[in-house]
């Protein structure tokens, strides 16, 4: 009896400390708390913040993100090639070493630093060029993406007021511009088939749940107050996300779900594209808005953009540094020639086509003017693609998967100046 009330006794002295440590946890760091509550707040670090210039610029308290707040482990006291660009450079969609940027570092065995962020185009690069300049590379690469560097440009230079003298000086230019906004502001034209957003422009965020207990007064008690039952929950949480998180990669490699999607969203206008090799969903009207030649905007956020590219060269050449463009199709033209032999296409998708191959011949055509080098991605992600590799995400979105960035960092090497 005594060895039974011993070993009753100091079960629960154990589970007292423990429960007295992990109240004091709780209580004196925050995010302990918040996992062992009841129902926790959200607590997700953002991933960027906002800023005045740039109109946004990375979250360094990020996780993944280093002291200026770009994607990398640390700032490397010797940087061989530092990578400026958008989305396709910072790697969304894929884990931090599966970068383009990451993966060149790589196949050269040189230390390449990553400045690329969403939603910025050669503006926002031209702006953080003098911080560049300063970790001194060898090499700086900025990438040019065809699929809303133009409309980035557009809003830094009429939004924020990014480099007032990179605007057109041509009054009638400017109230075109203006009666364009005034009809219909570009975002809204833009996020109007945006895939990732619902119909109101907003990123889709499912409704919290509402706490109803299914427990008696005494089992709500200890749910309510214990932090060893908080770890439970928690535990019994992290499972749940991780199924979920499962659950989703299954999901996003269900090719009949992703071809349902399409007929589900019909106002979001995507076009399946697929044969017995590769398989993809296409977003053709979403990318007609932000690649429209004929539209003032455009044509601004063009002319800033080479603008932005010819200053960043001059600055470089300045500086002693290498400089090369990175020139990265939208997925849709990368396609084209799988749409063609499959008869999938739309009369938007053709529309498309000539729209952007007309911006690539205009933007080759002033880089070679300027003798501004250039890397051109579109012959090798075409060619692998029409080869059976599957270079993107089975479903809507435009950024390349593991594969697509691998062929990517490789040609960029073979390149290299």
């Amino acid at each position: 009896m005594k060895k039974i009330i011993f070993f009753l006794l100091t079960c629960i002295v154990t589970i007292l400390l423990l429960e007295g440590v992990l109240w004091i946890l709780a209580v004196s760091i925050p995010q302990v708390g918040n996992i062992l509550s009841r129902q926790p707040q959200s607590n997700e670090i953002p991933a960027q913040i906002d800023d005045d210039l740039l109109g946004h610029r990375p979250n360094p308290n990020y996780p993944e993100h280093d002291q200026l707040g770009f994607r990398n482990k640390r700032i490397p006291a010797r940087i061989d090639i530092l990578t400026l660009g958008d989305s396709q450079t910072y790697g969304t969609g894929v884990a931090s070493q599966e970068t383009w940027p990451a993966q060149l570092a790589r196949v050269l065995n040189k230390e390449v630093y990553n400045m690329g962020y969403p939603g910025y185009g050669p503006t926002h690069s031209l702006i953080w060029l003098e911080k560049a300049i300063e970790l001194k590379p060898r090499v700086v690469l900025e990438a040019f993406y065809a699929g809303n560097d133009l409309y980035d440009t557009f809003q830094g230079l009429y939004k924020y007021h990014q480099f007032p003298e990179f605007k057109n000086k041509d009054s009638k230019v400017v109230k075109m511009v203006e009666a364009r906004e005034e009809q219909k502001a570009f975002k809204n034209e833009v996020d109007l088939l945006a895939p990732h957003l619902d119909e109101t422009g907003e990123v889709p965020v499912e409704e919290e749940e509402v706490y109803v207990s299914p427990h008696g007064f005494l089992r709500e008690m200890i749910a309510g107050y214990s932090k060893i039952y908080g770890v439970i929950r928690a535990a019994k949480r992290a499972v749940k996300h991780y199924k979920n998180q499962q659950k989703d990669l299954a999901n996003r490699a269900n090719w009949d779900l992703i071809r349902q999607e399409a007929i589900d969203r019909p106002q979001k206008r995507l076009v399946p594209v697929y044969d017995d090799q590769v398989k993809t969903l296409l977003t053709p009207d979403y990318r007609l808005a932000p690649l429209n030649l004929d539209d003032p905007r455009v044509q601004e956020g063009l002319q800033g953009s080479l603008l932005a590219l010819k200053q960043m060269q001059t600055r470089l050449n300045q500086a002693g540094i290498a400089f090369q463009v990175v020139l990265i199709p939208t997925k849709e033209l990368v396609f084209k020639e799988k749409a063609l032999q499959a008869n999938q296409t739309t009369d938007s998708m053709l529309y498309l086509f000539s729209l952007e191959e007309r911006f690539w011949q205009e933007v080759k055509a002033y880089l070679t003017q300027n003798q501004i080098p250039y890397v051109d991605l579109l012959p090798v992600l075409r060619l692998q693609t029409n080869a059976g590799f599957q270079l993107y995400p089975l479903d809507w979105d435009g950024h390349p998967n593991p594969d697509g960035y691998r062929f990517m960092a490789e040609y960029i090497a073979s390149q290299m100046p």
